[in-house]
């Protein structure tokens, strides 16, 4: 019994892409996004990474939506921070020993992961982010 080459699976055509990559991503822009993740580590609040999304999110809107992304997820490490920290009154000192070690692995894991995100062209979205600014794409 012979089958058409239309059925036949090695003759269908594949693409190597990825289901999260960012289609026509230019060099920059992937460094640039790759940049705003790492913004984390300076530890001056959100304001490295707002000011490098506002410089650069009207000319790539994948600078934009991974500006976006970062930013959301830093003034959410921040809100878990502060919540923590309040959290310590009425439990007697014992809350931040547990949040705050967590907030930080929280923050590395995510920022690794997103700089890899970034670095290859594809979309990311942070774990346990609220989303303040709404993604644009």
């Amino acid at each position: 019994m012979q089958t058409s080459p239309a059925s036949t699976p090695a003759l269908t055509p594949r693409t190597n892409a990825h289901p999260l990559d960012w289609p026509g991503v230019l060099h920059w822009e992937r460094v640039f996004a790759l940049f705003l993740h790492i913004s984390i580590v300076l530890h001056v609040l959100v304001l490295p990474a707002l000011v490098m999304w506002l410089w650069r999110r009207k000319r790539s809107k994948f600078v934009d939506d991974h500006g976006r992304q970062t930013l959301n997820f830093q003034l959410t490490l921040l809100v878990y921070l502060g919540a923590g920290f309040l959290l310590s009154f009425p439990t007697c000192g014992g809350a931040p020993y547990v949040v705050v070690p967590a907030v930080y692995i929280l923050g590395i894991v995510g920022t690794v992961l997103a700089c890899i995100a970034a670095r290859r062209g594809r979309v990311f979205r942070y774990p346990m982010t609220i989303p303040f600014l709404r993604s644009a794409v």
